[in-house]
């Protein structure tokens, strides 16, 4: 794995804005080191945990990848932050430097990210795999966005993924 990932484009940076601010978005996982997009992440967390009364960690959790979290302290902004989880969030930006088995896309009507970690109801990734038939595609900034279309459910379980991806171990 990189140890930083840096070709945020402006555009590609309104896209995740937008995105993390819907009310169908409660997490994120990031590989990205733009201190930039981990402010509006933090300023989204702080913005939420005020309205709601809810921890930080609770009303919007932020997850990135080595290099990103190493820019960055727990107290960062007053924000908190954590590496990837055995778990999936809501929006979930996938690495470039991790290969895909399109062959195993939506399997049992969901996108495998890893065995460990998904995206719960939004794929931001920069490779297209084409129409899928347990997601919606959009091109965005270079990049396609994928949306699960089984409904979103705010309270659902963190071991229950919406869109997965199976990972090739071999990465090459």
């Amino acid at each position: 794995m990189p140890d930083a990932y840096e070709t945020l484009t402006p555009e590609l940076y309104q896209v995740i804005c937008e995105l993390i601010k819907r009310d169908d978005v409660k997490s994120v996982s990031s590989p990205f080191t733009d201190l930039g997009l981990w402010r509006a992440l933090a300023d989204e967390q702080l913005r939420r945990a005020t309205e709601t009364g809810l921890p930080r960690g609770e009303a919007f959790r932020i997850h990135g990848f080595g290099a990103a979290l190493k820019l960055l302290s727990s107290d960062a902004w007053g924000a908190e932050f954590g590496g990837i989880l055995p778990a999936g969030c809501d929006l979930f930006i996938y690495p470039p430097w991790r290969r895909l088995l399109p062959q195993e896309m939506c399997a049992q009507d969901s996108l495998w990210l890893t065995t460990q970690c998904w995206a719960r109801h939004y794929l931001l990734i920069e490779k297209d795999y084409g129409e899928m038939a347990c997601a919606e595609r959009t091109l965005v900034a270079g990049w396609v966005l994928y949306k699960a279309k089984e409904p979103y459910v705010s309270d659902e379980p963190r071991s229950t993924p919406s869109l997965r991806m199976t990972r090739s171990e071999n990465n090459k």
